[in-house]
């Protein structure tokens, strides 16, 4: 029993001491075109290439019946955040791995059941990851 508590012990330090040197986190809104470029420009820079993109921004919005809704804040910003981030970065993330010529890279976007059925969250966030769904 011991030896097992010491060798898990041993692997997740191994495996965090690993990944610390080779994982990197930079800050990004999705919803300003710039600093998604820069983001993807960060990664090419940093790695030398871009394969995978992760896209993974999303948030839920203003929660009620659309007869009450704030559009700005419920609705459009969910908007900007869900479809339009995702958006970004797919059109960044490609033009990087064309221009480099990359020939197995992956694009992966984060929806949720929402993408699928409607009435799972607010009716931005329905909406939002419909469209999110519906780009791949």
């Amino acid at each position: 029993m011991e030896r097992s508590w010491w060798w898990l012990t041993f692997k997740r330090n191994w495996v965090s001491k690993w990944w610390r040197s080779r994982a990197f986190y930079k800050n990004c809104d999705v919803t300003v075109e710039k600093q998604v470029e820069e983001t993807v420009a960060f990664a090419i820079k940093k790695y030398g290439t871009l394969d995978i993109m992760y896209s993974n921004a999303g948030i839920m919005g203003s929660w009620g019946s659309i007869l009450d809704m704030d559009m700005e804040e419920g609705f459009d910003r969910t908007m900007a955040v869900n479809p339009r981030g995702p958006a970004l970065c797919i059109k960044h993330a490609t033009r990087a791995m064309v221009k480099r010529q990359v020939i197995r890279g992956s694009i992966i976007c984060t929806a949720s059941s929402a993408s699928i059925l409607g009435g799972l969250g607010t009716a931005g966030n329905t909406a939002a990851k419909h469209g999110l769904g519906s780009m791949g």
